[in-house]
């Protein structure tokens, strides 16, 4: 299910609902679309139990011509620079978070995916139906990178709208946290 314009819809499975958009632009409008979904969901299907909530965040870093990769992420995450001419790399780390309230441990995995090309999507990721916005379609084949943020708790949760709301707020808190940390105060002067 996509909505009119094709920036964001639900993809419902025998035992998951995601909720995907490529016009993100608050955490606020995000999640509270995400809830009103869920909600729809946990009425008519009524399950007792959910076993995971996660947040998946995409954030494209498309340097203009003059500018690197590197200037917009902190110089832990550059990477090896052997002078060669670079086409591709992943950087992964996975962490254990402190969360709330329904789970208290949350994993978050950070990716970084450099890549020489057309923008994109990861590899494993495909948006089901979903169009991009017009400034990350047709962009030109160079250096660009995704910084690539999935964050999720599991075990038995409650189906309780509030509390799965707080349990969002919460992981979206550290995945915050963790943007900041990677990128630098060149890319924050730009984008924000």
């Amino acid at each position: 299910m996509i909505d009119a314009d094709r920036r964001s819809g639900f993809v419902l499975g025998n035992d998951f609902i995601t909720f995907h958009t490529t016009y993100y632009d608050n955490h606020v409008s995000f999640i509270s679309s995400l809830i009103l979904g869920l909600s729809k969901v946990l009425e008519f299907a009524k399950p007792s139990l959910l076993s995971r909530i996660g947040l998946r965040y995409l954030d494209a870093v498309f340097p203009e011509k003059s500018e690197t990769i590197e200037q917009y992420l902190v110089k832990e995450l550059h990477g090896v620079d052997f002078g060669w001419t670079p086409i591709q790399s992943i950087q992964e780390s996975v962490y254990q978070t402190c969360v709330e309230p329904l789970i208290p441990n949350g994993f978050m995995v950070s990716r970084i995916h450099k890549m020489n090309g057309q923008l994109g999507f990861p590899p494993d990721m495909i948006p089901n139906g979903l169009l991009p916005l017009p400034r990350f379609s047709n962009t030109e084949h160079r250096m660009h990178a995704i910084i690539d943020t999935d964050h999720y708790v599991e075990g038995n949760m409650s189906t309780d709208l509030q509390l799965i709301e707080k349990q969002i707020l919460s992981l979206h808190s550290k995945v915050k946290e963790a943007f900041e940390g990677m990128v630098s105060d060149f890319a924050r002067t730009k984008w924000h």
